[in-house]
């Protein structure tokens, strides 16, 4: 199995491969294009004609290196891209598309009404885009991905097939169905990761002159998916029922699976620091929590508490992996808003969404990753809040929904996720959202919680709608198998991301 590395990696190593080994990103550009080239000889088996569509970034960049070396070697070459004036002046795809007209090439404008026939060859090219899709496409992007997917030609993707997100594997609305990709200098997760990796076709890796002392100061990641062991419990005070709940989970819902485990204290917590209760252990951890992470460097995480402020780590790793593009959905009875000066109690555990929003103890946010914006926050469910944490809502415009707009509109929910425009999804689930009648299996309960069904719904129905990349399950504190249908469902769907 190839070793794969995140687009944050690929992108470090560019940048060292210049400054620290001489090799600039042009000349890797160069070599992209000439194994491009080669590779598409090898699918042209003796024919000629060839048709390279090219975005406006470096992914385009390559697509004219191809275009100009099959051009000169005899090729019958016809190249649409973005128009001209799209190309960044002087970036590396403006000076290969210049070198290729220079040759004698000319590029014709991908058109909004691009069509089938404008694609007429024995092979396509795919050199659209790259790794920096994190939205969906745009109308033009997106007609022409389909445009190439109904010509009937074999299709050639450079480094990866256009719409797919490199991290993730979501196809940002639509992608190209390649009949090979040649992944360029480094397998990127996607190639791994369902349903980016059903549009690839065959699979290659081709050399573009990283130095090997250069790759091997990277960790490739083991396995784009982590499971999460990390049962912190001291943000909920001197209580350990949460660290009971996640042992639980751990012994009668999660045997046999690959589990990575945070190291956490069982030691008799007290004392107050910088307003935190256990302040100096809860720090240990969640560095411990962070370190353990990055070494792994996972695509999606399935986090298992612990309380609700064992979720800083995953949610504000992923939030930073996908640079931002990603809606935190939360669900919780309790606002976690609180500042450690806000809390009457200095229990952390009523701190993580704010700290999440950047806001909160500074060496506490020094183990986050990217701070969420309020826009990124749906709550559901919350129905307990402090007067400070009313004011916070408000004033951040974090849009919510209550129990009894999501038992009545399940669907509202969904669209809300949609109307956000991310195509990915953090689920944090703190089992207080849930009606204590139903599920009284946590230390803080809050009446007139969700139904279990209306959660489990609910998960389903995210899960099926957009790609989520994460979810943390928090605040369980029962003992022994109790075969619960809400545990059993956050469980598979947390370990198959």
């Amino acid at each position: 199995m190839l070793d794969v590395y995140t687009v944050a990696q690929m992108r470090d190593a560019e940048a060292r491969a210049e400054k620290e080994y001489g090799v600039p990103l042009s000349v890797l550009m160069d070599n992209a294009g000439n194994r491009l080239a080669e590779s598409a000889i090898e699918m042209l088996d003796g024919k000629r004609r060839v048709c390279i569509l090219c975005g406006k970034g470096n992914n385009g960049g390559d697509g004219y290196v191809c275009a100009a070396v099959l051009m000169k070697w005899g090729f019958e070459v016809s190249v649409l891209g973005v128009s001209r004036e799209n190309l960044i002046p002087g970036s590396l795809a403006d000076d290969a598309a210049s070198d290729f007209e220079s040759a004698g090439g000319v590029i014709k404008p991908i058109k909004p009404n691009l069509t089938p026939t404008d694609l007429n060859c024995d092979l396509i090219i795919d050199a659209l885009l790259g790794t920096g899709i994190f939205r969906l496409l745009s109308e033009l992007y997106a007609h022409a991905v389909d445009t190439i997917n109904s010509a009937g030609a074999p299709v050639l993707s450079c480094d990866l097939p256009s719409g797919v997100n490199a991290d993730t594997g979501e196809i940002m609305g639509s992608a190209v169905r390649a009949s090979r990709t040649l992944m360029l200098g480094l397998a990127k997760p996607v190639c791994r990761l369902s349903p980016g990796r059903e549009c690839f076709g065959e699979q290659r890796l081709a050399d573009i002159g990283f130095p090997n002392e250069l790759i091997g100061q990277y960790a490739p990641i083991k396995n784009g998916h982590l499971n999460l062991w990390f049962p912190q419990w001291q943000g909920g005070g001197p209580d350990l029922s949460t660290y009971v709940g996640a042992e639980t989970v751990r012994e009668y819902y999660m045997k046999g699976l690959p589990l990575a485990e945070v190291k956490v204290s069982t030691a008799e917590a007290s004392g107050v620091r910088n307003n935190i209760f256990s302040y100096d252990e809860i720090c240990r951890q969640l560095a411990n929590a962070k370190e353990l992470v990055k070494r792994e460097s996972p695509a999606t995480i399935f986090t298992i508490g612990g309380g609700c402020d064992a979720d800083i780590t995953a949610a504000s790793y992923l939030n930073e992996r996908v640079k931002g593009e990603l809606t935190l959905i939360y669900f919780d009875s309790h606002g976690d808003l609180n500042t450690p000066e806000s809390s009457g109690s200095k229990f952390f555990y009523g701190m993580p969404l704010r700290a999440l929003l950047g806001d909160g103890d500074p060496a506490i946010l020094d183990f986050i990753g990217l701070p969420f914006k309020p826009r990124q926050v749906i709550t559901v469910g919350m129905r307990d809040l402090d007067k400070a944490e009313e004011e916070y809502i408000a004033a951040r415009d974090i849009k919510g929904f209550s129990v009894e707009e999501a038992e009545k509109d399940r669907e509202a929910v969904i669209e809300a996720v949609r109307a956000n425009g991310f195509g990915n999804i953090y689920m944090h689930i703190d089992l207080d959202v849930l009606d204590p009648e139903e599920f009284p299996d946590v230390p803080v309960t809050a009446d007139n919680g969700m139904k279990n069904d209306t959660l489990i719904e609910l998960i389903k129905r995210l899960n099926e709608e957009f790609c989520v990349i994460g979810i943390g399950l928090y605040e369980y504190n029962a003992t022994g198998n109790k075969n619960d249908k809400v545990i059993k469902e956050i469980v598979k769907t947390g370990v198959n991301l």
